[in-house]
């Protein structure tokens, strides 16, 4: 199971590479959402990796990256071919017709944290873009992130008020009791944050580390490992 996983995962990609890689980009049409077809239903597998599967079988359908993009790139949401979000059904993966791969989120997912991909929750599709905003001289500040949600179908945009310091920041989107949380490391200011997608509330939880780091092995896992400085105390 492991080495047909990987398989699929080597085909997305070189598949991804190739849509990418085309001149003129992709033109096919934005997907249409629906619950029978690649929506609600069926669990996820890879979660917060550059491929996310959805479903089983013949009903899954794989959610990818299409290739890797500069994140000074253009990002103006409809405009993105390379670096957007498509999918394709595993029937389709199967008979080789590729023509049928959709748009799901036509903007960036590019950041500076590779660990961090795609993550899909029920519905949903959370993720991370360059910012597109520009500043007083007129420059767009890509050097910033923007975190996002979107239902399936790229509709219903989501954005989370997260300032961040750079786009190299290290993140996860993790799940708790339903909940999406988006957790984050402020290195600037040496404080590891949760914010909760549901209510905005940004909670600090733990701030002057001195080391922090998630677990690379499961990008789900929301437990986050930190040292702290060494505190000693002095009697008279």
């Amino acid at each position: 199971m492991l080495k047909k996983g990987k398989k699929v995962l080597l085909l997305i990609l070189a598949f991804a590479a190739m849509l990418a890689g085309c001149s003129g980009g992709w033109t096919g049409t934005q997907v249409k959402y629906d619950e029978s077809n690649g929506g609600k239903g069926g669990t996820v597998s890879s979660n917060g990796g550059f491929v996310v599967q959805k479903g089983e079988g013949d009903n899954a359908w794989f959610y990818f990256i299409n290739g890797v993009q500069d994140s000074s790139a253009d990002n103006t949401y409809g405009d993105v071919v390379k670096g957007s979000l498509m999918r394709i059904s595993a029937g389709n993966m199967k008979s080789g017709s590729y023509e049928n791969a959709e748009t799901v989120v036509p903007e960036l997912f590019v950041a500076g944290d590779y660990t961090a991909g795609v993550y899909i929750y029920g519905d949903s599709v959370y993720y991370a873009t360059p910012n597109t905003i520009r500043n007083l001289d007129g420059e767009v500040e890509s050097g910033y992130l923007n975190f996002r949600s979107a239902n399936l179908d790229g509709s219903a945009m989501t954005d989370y008020y997260v300032q961040v310091s750079s786009n190299t920041t290290e993140y996860r989107f993790v799940e708790e009791d339903g909940v999406v949380y988006l957790l984050y490391l402020d290195s600037t200011n040496t404080e590891i944050h949760s914010y909760n997608t549901q209510t905005g509330v940004n909670t600090v939880l733990a701030k002057g580390y001195t080391s922090a780091e998630f677990d690379d092995s499961d990008p789900e896992n929301p437990v986050v490992y930190y040292t702290m400085p060494r505190t000693t105390s002095s009697t008279a």
